[in-house]
């Protein structure tokens, strides 16, 4: 997480220094929802369902990662109907989950862990709004890019396959990375008073795939779709 908390501080000292000019902040709030097609998600599923199901339920499905994002961002408009803007975002999802097809032999119980993802993209993005620069309702679409800084960890009770099928009572596994990204999205600002808009966006991010390493012999691909209202404030 050293790495996340060093992006949110390059974002704000970028911030700070654009602030000379006369800009915009906005503060967004909505869903994540991961691709989840690389390799990782599909282990997943095949060995792991969200707790609260049965036995040989169903695994860990696209829709159980869906999770709470949130961003920042500061933009100012250069020319015309350009704008630039600089931002950060950030989402987390926890699930709980046991073994599907294993069961602990003493009790016939379940064998629970939990898996954790938290991306955090920081990056810029290149909009074409209509209207003026004070226009009370905008449109607008816009093209960018990221890095995306993600965390992936498991932690509880595993299964050790290459001993025997012996039971770990609790152990933990993490692996992180920095994956380039580009997304597109759009939206639209609708004026509650001259200065403060309220803001409604789509985003697809597309992230480059990525070996784990570390506790994972395995890859991870943190592309997926957002969707997020905001305030959005010019000064």
């Amino acid at each position: 997480m050293r790495r996340v908390m060093a992006a949110v501080i390059v974002t704000w000292a970028l911030g700070a220094g654009a602030s000379a000019f006369a800009g915009e902040l906005e503060l967004r709030m909505g869903a994540f929802q991961p691709r989840a097609d690389s390799l990782l998600f599909r282990d997943d599923n095949e060995l792991y369902t969200p707790a609260g199901g049965p036995l040989g339920g169903p695994g860990v499905e696209k829709s159980d990662w869906l999770s709470f994002t949130a961003g920042l961002e500061y933009s100012w408009r250069t020319a015309g109907h350009v704008e630039i803007g600089m931002h950060v975002d950030a989402s987390n999802r926890r699930i709980d989950t046991f073994y599907r097809s294993y069961k602990r032999p003493s009790t016939n119980g379940p064998i629970p862990q939990t898996l954790e993802l938290t991306t955090v993209p920081l990056g810029g993005t290149v909009r074409l709004v209509s209207g003026r620069k004070h226009a009370r309702f905008q449109v607008y679409a816009g093209l960018g890019a990221d890095v995306v800084f993600w965390e992936y960890q498991e932690y509880g009770s595993f299964i050790d396959f290459g001993n025997d099928y012996e039971i770990v009572d609790y152990d933990e596994f993490h692996s992180h990375g920095a994956a380039p990204a580009i997304h597109g999205v759009a939206g639209f600002r609708v004026g509650l008073t001259p200065d403060i808009l309220l803001t409604a966006e789509g985003k697809y991010l597309k992230a480059a795939e990525q070996d784990m390493g570390e506790d994972f012999n395995n890859r991870m691909d943190v592309s997926g779709a957002s969707a997020t209202l905001g305030i959005h404030v010019r000064f």
